[in-house]
């Protein structure tokens, strides 16, 4: 810069004397001088030979003119300002590293751009790359052991998919089918329950959901019947026979397995006989009846059937009745 302004200052210098010297050249007059007449006669040349006159030289005095000096103006010497551009220094940036892209199963990723300009510059475990991770791992559950099953699970690690809450639980209530026990045999039919097995237990076979099936009481019976030797008016014998209960019914007992193909009778309920007297001469009196429970096999009689009221009922003596004489007149 210093030599800048030296340089501008020698050249405005230059540029003033050469602008002096013009204006003194043109400030100067010029000498008056009188061009010599060599043939002042005005006679033209011929072959006669002219004395030379010569005229003495009239010397004209030297006018000079005072130099005049132009006062030296000096003008200040403008220096521009000096402009000084700032020195620009490149902004220092440090070590960056991305984040981890999401883990695949396998790995995941980053990248990172190493610092500048004076700026840290990575550490050895943020230039690595790439990474091992693994997402959250579950296996199956273990078979039922009748009541409980079990299962392991293995967290997420390196931003890998974390576990969830129903995820980490590793053990579980179940069941296997349950199957219940038939009920009584009504003569027709019984039924049962079942309860299918849960989260992962025995499932419940065909069978096994059967809940009705057909059954039969042990049943003895009087075949072959017919009206018998008797004094009762309808009394009809067989042959004692047994079907033995199925599917849960009742079994024949001993007793009714006794006296097989022996004579079997069927309930028994006679007619009314005469209208006997309460007493002696009286004119009202009671009718009965027998009624004898079947044997063997043989149709039993009902409760109503057996109720000693059924086999007595008041009656009148009629004058058809053999006690009718006895009645006083």
């Amino acid at each position: 810069m210093l030599k800048l302004i030296i340089i501008l200052i020698l050249i405005m210098s230059f540029v003033y004397i050469f602008t002096q010297l013009n204006t003194n050249s043109l400030n100067r007059t010029p000498l008056n001088r009188t061009p010599l007449n060599r043939n002042p006669l005005n006679t033209t040349s011929s072959n006669i030979t002219q004395p030379l006159i010569t005229q003495p030289l009239i010397t004209q005095p030297l006018i000079t003119q005072p130099l005049i000096t132009q006062p030296l103006i000096t003008q200040p010497i403008t220096t521009p300002p000096i402009t000084t551009s700032p020195i620009t220094t490149p902004p220092s940036i440090n070590c960056i590293v991305s984040t981890w892209s999401p883990c695949n199963g396998t790995n995941r990723t980053r990248t990172f751009t190493e610092g500048i300009n004076g700026g840290r510059l990575c550490r050895v475990d943020e230039k690595i790359t790439t990474e091992t991770c693994n997402n959250c791992q579950v296996s199956d559950w273990g078979s039922c052991d009748g009541s409980t099953r079990f299962r392991t699970y293995t967290e997420g690690t390196n931003g890998g998919r974390l576990c969830t809450a129903n995820e980490k639980i590793i053990s579980q209530t179940c069941s296997d089918c349950v199957v219940g026990d038939w009920g009584p045999c009504n003569g027709t039919n019984r039924t049962r329950t079942f309860t299918e097995g849960t989260n992962g237990g025995r499932l419940c076979t065909a069978d096994e959901k059967i809940t009705s099936q057909t059954c039969s009481n042990c049943v003895v019976s009087c075949i072959n019947k017919k009206p018998g030797i008797s004094n009762y008016i309808g009394f009809n014998s067989g042959t004692k026979t047994f079907t033995e209960g199925t599917n849960g019914g009742r079994l024949c007992t001993e007793s009714e397995k006794l006296l097989i193909n022996t004579t079997c009778f069927d309930c028994f309920i006679g007619p009314w006989k005469d209208c006997q007297p309460e007493h002696f001469g009286a004119r009202f009196g009671w009718q009965y009846r027998d009624v004898m429970q079947g044997e063997n096999g043989g149709v039993k009689c009902s409760q109503e059937e057996l109720n000693p009221l059924g086999h007595k009922r008041p009656c009148m003596i009629t004058p058809d009745s053999r006690y009718w004489a006895r009645i006083p007149k």
